[in-house]
């Protein structure tokens, strides 16, 4: 499965990292993004082969979902990011 973290949250990029690596153990492709967008090609590019998608604070435009060529499953994250994050990366591996 492929997952795309769409847009950067409040978590450092080391614990994106160790955390993402029990997906990649289990095979799952996991890419994340360092910068926030708000044009719709650059998130359909970020989001294309994903089956599943997180974002956080920004919209997620509905040309991004019918793009895809996947049934999306999509995380959107609160405030309480890194618990919400590891949560969903147990559902998920």
């Amino acid at each position: 499965m492929k997952i795309a973290m769409l847009e950067p949250l409040s978590v450092s990029n080391d614990i994106i990292e160790k955390l993402s690596q029990g997906l990649k153990d289990k095979g799952h492709e996991f890419v994340a993004y360092d910068t926030v967008t708000n044009d719709v090609e650059e998130l359909k590019r970020r989001a294309e082969g994903a089956e599943a998608i997180i974002i956080a604070n920004n919209p997620l435009p509905g040309e991004v979902i019918k793009a895809s060529d996947n049934h999306l499953i999509i995380l959107s994250l609160s405030l309480l990011h890194l618990q919400e994050l590891i949560m969903w990366i147990r559902m998920l591996a």
